[in-house]
């Protein structure tokens, strides 16, 4: 038996035993905005809204609307984010649950496989990494270009570099929106006061896994929410 079947067959044998998921009495939901989920829960007051734009299954937005009728402090570095797997296959079976999921077979009896949520110091140098090495790749590759572009005449001369300079210029432009998106989005701790929303993104590492959960403590309630990509 391949290895793939024998994964399939262990995620059936669990399904045996599988019952539908109940969870502290939250009632989940989920509605489309501009053509994507939108997962929320409203409770005791306390309304989460969680979605993830397309491609970034790891950067989730969270909004999160106060009617206690009272003001609470949210530290978003107490938010655990994991993915479900088979237990002792963790690598293999992050991205085969879609049928498990859709099923609503019991969760309980899968393994949880952790995921690092960033701080936003963690996040923007990670973020800074990725995109000094996408500018080293451009220049890389500008270099070959103008390398086989050599000529002593100036008219190519200037289109080479100018093209090079349009490419740093490129860079530079992505780093300053990559800022100042960060610095206006990204959740850090706050007092959300009664009858008031705050919203903001969190940075988590990225896995091979096509859904995340999160669990996100606010008020004293711990929500848990599975997002699903392409779901």
């Amino acid at each position: 038996m391949s290895r793939r079947k024998l994964l399939v067959s262990l995620l059936l044998l669990l399904s045996t035993a599988a019952v539908a998921i109940e969870k502290e009495g939250k009632e989940y939901k989920t509605y489309i905005r501009d053509g994507h989920p939108v997962y929320y829960c409203i409770y005791n007051g306390i309304g989460i809204e969680v979605y993830t734009r397309p491609g970034n299954l790891f950067e989730p937005y969270i909004l999160i609307t106060n009617m206690s009728g009272k003001d609470f402090l949210f530290e978003p570095k107490k938010i655990k984010a994991f993915c479900y797997a088979v237990d002792n296959y963790p690598k293999e079976t992050r991205n085969m649950l879609k049928r498990y999921f859709d099923l609503k077979w019991d969760l309980s009896l899968l393994t949880r496989d952790s995921l690092q949520v960033y701080s936003k110091e963690k996040y923007r140098k990670t973020r800074d990494c990725q995109l000094m090495w996408n500018n080293i790749l451009s220049l890389v590759m500008s270099s070959a270009i103008e390398g086989a572009l050599v000529s002593n005449t100036p008219e190519k001369d200037y289109w080479i570099r100018l093209h090079g300079e349009a490419n740093s210029a490129e860079g530079v432009t992505e780093w300053m929106s990559q800022v100042k998106t960060i610095d206006d989005d990204y959740w850090q701790t706050n007092t959300i006061m009664n009858m008031t929303s705050h919203r903001g993104f969190i940075g988590i590492k990225r896995r091979k896994a096509d859904h995340i959960v999160l669990e996100i403590p606010v008020n004293g309630e711990l929500f848990t929410f599975l997002i699903r990509e392409n779901n």
